[in-house]
């Protein structure tokens, strides 16, 4: 069957358009040629010297392996053939299936054509390939995998440095507050309050930290999205568990020096010098 994409103006080439010089034009080259928004069905436009007349345009096929058709300048492989190559060699045939499931069945009937038609043998190799957008995506999704335990390898690491470079902080700042910690006991704060605070200074440290990384996250990959031409997503559920995270981080590493800071004796860190 033919090869063909969704149309948003006019429609693909027919039995009909064999030999004729028309052309159906991918939505980033219609952009391209004609501007944004722009109907080009009954245009010109030249290929090879050779004047062709656009009778559709096709819809936006995403950014993965949709994007062949976004650029695709499609004409009748005759008018191909005859008049610019001026051969009949084909160097790649697009075929598709209804049913996924009869994807490697139908790889192997295709193989057998091909065989049969350039009169190879059995024990013999193929003089072509076959691949399908199955394998490339298998081949996608195994990259994909591995770019995820990579980042996550960096995250925690980079959480461990991030969390111990916080419980540095706080050791410090229990350090230098020693004898205001000494007076709030004195005046009879308890050690779960002394405690309770020094979390929360913890994690608000971490939460603050989180929701920075996360506007210069989201701007940087704004700015790339523009610049690469890839669609911008932001997803609010990973953006909370990403703060949530943070906060995680500054309460567990928030833990040990607020401890110290709740088990200092109220003489003792008043004397403090």
């Amino acid at each position: 069957m033919l090869l063909k994409p969704d149309l948003i103006y006019g429609e693909f080439l027919s039995e009909d358009d064999r030999n004729s010089r028309v052309v159906v034009l991918g939505s980033d080259t219609v952009e391209e040629l004609f501007g944004e928004d722009t109907n080009p069905v009954g245009e010109s436009v030249k290929i090879d010297d050779i004047r062709f007349v656009v009778v559709g345009a096709t819809k936006s096929g995403g950014t993965l392996f949709g994007s062949f058709f976004n650029t695709a300048v499609n004409i009748p492989i005759e008018t191909l053939q005859n008049q610019i190559t001026g051969n009949d060699e084909i160097t790649e045939v697009d075929i598709s299936v209804y049913n996924t499931d009869l994807l490697n069945e139908t790889m192997d009937e295709v193989e057998l054509v091909l065989r049969d038609y350039r009169k190879i043998g059995d024990d013999e190799d193929a003089d072509f390939t076959m691949t399908s957008f199955t394998a490339a995506l298998d081949t996608f999704g195994t990259i994909t995998s591995l770019l995820t335990v990579f980042i996550a390898g960096i995250s925690a690491i980079s959480l461990l440095v991030g969390g111990i470079g916080v419980m540095n902080i706080m050791l410090v700042s229990v350090t230098e507050r020693t004898k205001e910690i000494g007076l709030l006991k004195a005046i009879g704060a308890k050690r779960k309050d002394i405690l309770t605070q020094f979390l929360i200074e913890s994690a608000v440290m971490t939460t603050i930290g989180g929701i920075a990384g996360i506007l210069l996250g989201v701007g940087g990959t704004f700015i790339v999205s523009v610049i690469a031409g890839i669609p911008f997503i932001v997803s609010v559920p990973w953006i909370l568990l990403a703060v949530g995270i943070s906060t995680l981080v500054g309460v567990a590493f928030g833990i040990y020096p607020a401890r110290k800071a709740a088990d200092l004796l109220p003489i003792d860190a008043l004397r403090y010098e």
